[in-house]
């Protein structure tokens, strides 16, 4: 005949404080109920597994051999419930996001604060991505979700949500100080040395794209890695860059914006979530969090 798990529950309950009373009270029990399992539990292996005296419950050396066999399972399971508990109630929980640098500054963090202040059991592994590596770390459920800029490509099981607009502007450093005096166009910048993030990125593709409607080739002389590395470069006169207007706020003294006589449109900051991966308790809380933020905006 099997033993019921919860008996040896009791019985490791009972060996930990070596008193029924406060196994008991560990356990949300009562007592005789306590003494009662015991003593079934001892009839089942057919051994005396505690003496009982004045001081209170001390392990038999078969008692011993037992607790010491049943020790580690009862802790991965006691572990393993407080895991889940945890979860549920978002004492614990990990996110994992994909996400672009541009949509982590713009959007994204004053909301990973907040989230954070409500649920400092939660933990984030933040990817810095491209958008597409990003989309792509989504597909792979590597990461839960993926806070990109555009222009993210559709794909059949994601789905993209827009949270805000932004719009770039080019900047240029002192070397450059003549261009901020008079309204530039795509040409004049098409034959200046330019600055980009990398081959690959969707800021790459989409000033590509627009050099390409005026019949112009966009061909950066410098690929950075990371948006927060164009303003260093312009800085140091390396060339003219296209930055967020919310990062105009951190450009340096001796970095100018320039007026485009061609009109750029807005980008957007997209969520890209996958419409089959399940999302933690955790992941979940952090798209609300997300969507409520965008819809204040």
């Amino acid at each position: 005949m099997s033993i019921n798990l919860d008996y040896y529950k009791t019985f490791y309950f009972v060996a930990k404080y070596a008193n029924l009373t406060m196994a008991a009270r560990q356990m949300g029990a009562n007592q005789p109920n306590v003494t009662r399992v015991i003593k079934l539990l001892e009839a089942q292996i057919g051994n005396t597994l505690f003496t009982r005296g004045k001081t209170g419950m001390t392990l038999t050396p078969s008692g011993r051999r037992l607790f010491e066999q049943i020790y580690p399972a009862i802790e991965r399971i006691a572990n393993a419930e407080y895991d889940i508990k945890a979860n549920a109630t978002l004492k614990k929980g990990t996110d994992a996001l994909g996400v672009t640098e541009i949509a982590l500054r713009c959007f994204l963090l004053p909301v990973l604060g907040e989230f954070h202040r409500l649920y400092p059991g939660v933990r984030f592994r933040i990817y810095n991505h491209s958008t597409q590596e990003s989309v792509d770390a989504l597909k792979a459920g590597l990461v839960d979700m993926a806070i990109v800029t555009s222009p993210v490509i559709p794909c059949d099981n994601a789905s993209i949500l827009e949270l805000k607009r932004f719009h770039e502007v080019p900047v240029c450093g002192s070397l450059f100080k003549s261009l901020p005096r008079h309204t530039v166009t795509l040409t004049e910048l098409s034959g200046l040395p330019l600055i980009s993030l990398r081959h690959g990125s969707a800021s790459y593709s989409f000033y590509t794209e627009q050099f390409a409607k005026h019949g112009l080739t966009f061909l950066p002389d410098i690929e950075a890695a990371t948006a927060d590395q164009i303003i260093p470069l312009v800085h140091q006169n390396l060339g003219i860059g296209f930055i967020p207007e919310d990062f105009l706020s951190e450009v340096r003294d001796g970095i100018c914006q320039l007026t485009l006589a061609e009109d750029i449109p807005d980008r957007t900051i997209c969520l890209v979530t996958g419409k089959e991966l399940p999302f933690n308790l955790a992941a979940m809380r952090l798209r609300e969090s997300i969507l409520n933020a965008s819809s204040s905006k």
